[in-house]
C-alpha cells in the first residue's frame, strides 16, 4: 500500500499550471513506483471452534454410529508378536471383515500399529489423538474396554469423576 511505499511525502509538482493530475505524493497509486491502490493484505483466515462445540460434535458422530450398530468394544488383549493374520482374525470374529474400520486403543501400541497397517481400510488410532473427522470417515469403530474406559476419563474429567 502507499503506507508501506519507501518514499518521500513532499508534493511532486505545484497544483497548477503545469497541465498534469493534481498529485499529492510520490507514494500515490498514480506515480509509478508508488503504492498498491487496494492491495492484498495477508492474513489468517483461521478459526477457532469452542472446545464445548468439538465435544458435542464428537459425542454426536459416536452415538449416530452406535445408533447404526456400528460402534463396537472387544475385550482387551496383547499380541506376543506382530501378526496381521491373527489382528485379521479378531476383526473378522467382530463381523466387521471389509469394511473402513478405526481400532482404537487406549495408548499406543507399536504390536498392533505393526499388526493392522498392511490391512486396507483399517486404522488403528490411541484415545488421545481421536477426533471427530476419524470417527466419521470410518464405516465401524471398534473400541477396547480400556479404550473405552479412557474415553469416558476424558470426557468426564477429573472433577465430575
Amino acid at each position: 500500500t502507499r503506507a508501506e511505499v519507501n518514499r518521500t511525502s513532499k508534493k511532486h509538482h505545484r497544483q497548477k499550471g503545469t497541465g498534469q493530475a493534481r498529485l499529492g505524493s510520490l507514494k500515490s497509486p498514480a506515480v509509478k513506483g508508488g503504492g498498491v491502490a487496494f492491495g492484498p493484505i495477508p492474513r489468517s483466515y483461521r478459526t477457532q471452534m469452542p472446545k464445548g462445540l468439538k465435544q458435542r460434535a464428537f459425542t454426536s458422530a459416536l452415538s449416530l454410529k452406535g445408533r447404526d450398530g456400528m460402534v463396537k468394544v472387544i475385550a482387551d488383549f496383547e499380541l506376543p508378536a506382530p501378526s496381521t493374520k491373527s489382528f485379521k482374525a479378531v476383526i473378522d470374529a467382530c463381523g466387521l471383515g471389509g469394511q473402513r474400520l478405526l481400532f482404537v486403543t487406549p495408548e499406543s501400541n507399536p504390536l498392533l500399529l505393526k499388526s493392522g497397517r498392511n490391512l486396507p481400510g483399517v486404522e488403528i488410532q490411541p484415545v488421545g489423538t481421536l477426533c471427530t473427522y476419524d470417527i466419521l470417515k470410518a464405516d465401524a469403530v471398534l473400541f477396547t474396554r480400556q479404550a473405552l474406559g479412557k474415553l469416558h476419563q476424558i470426557f468426564a474429567g477429573p472433577d465430575k469423576e
